[in-house]
């Protein structure tokens, strides 16, 4: 992010892919999606196409935010809880959570969770019912610090999807 005190907060292309983590070819087509801010020139002769920082920003919140939070100068620029690494969370918070991050208004779907897990994507839950710990559980939960990592993760998304099939 351009720092608040600069003189004029913009950027070039090449910046906006470097502040993202993209490569320069996927800043071009965001500049051919409805909605993304407008460039201008700035200089004389020759001069740089530049956009507003903010307004790049902004439209990437809401279209890209996983490629948005690549470029927030945050431990958690999801506002995820501050848990301990042994609190314990269930499934559906983990579901609840994966959505905020992913920009859906709806938790991802429990099956779809459980999908991951089979396949190894997701990690297995470090506790499960019956295991002898304590405290006991009645359902599968993950330590927080299981959670927030794989919650955390690296990703790569394609553009959220409005319900309704409007963008």
């Amino acid at each position: 992010m351009i720092p608040a005190d600069a003189e004029e907060a913009v950027l070039t292309a090449e910046e906006i892919a470097e502040t993202y983590g993209v490569p320069l070819s996927q800043v071009h087509n965001w500049t051919r999606m409805d909605g993304f801010p407008q460039g201008r020139t700035v200089g004389v002769v020759g001069g740089m196409l530049v956009r507003e920082s903010e307004a790049v920003d902004d439209w990437l919140h809401v279209n890209f935010p996983v490629h948005w939070a690549k470029g927030q100068e945050s431990d958690n620029p999801y506002d995820l809880p501050v848990m301990g690494p042994k609190t314990l969370v269930t499934l559906k918070t983990i579901a609840e959570l994966e959505a905020k991050i992913l920009g859906r208004d709806m938790p991802v779907p429990i099956a779809t969770l459980r999908g991951y897990i089979s396949k190894r994507t997701m990690p297995a839950a470090d506790r499960t019912p019956g295991d002898g710990k304590h405290p006991e559980v009645t359902e599968r939960m993950w330590h927080w610090k299981t959670a927030s990592q794989w919650l955390n993760r690296p990703r790569q998304r394609m553009r959220r999807q409005v319900q309704g099939g409007e963008r």
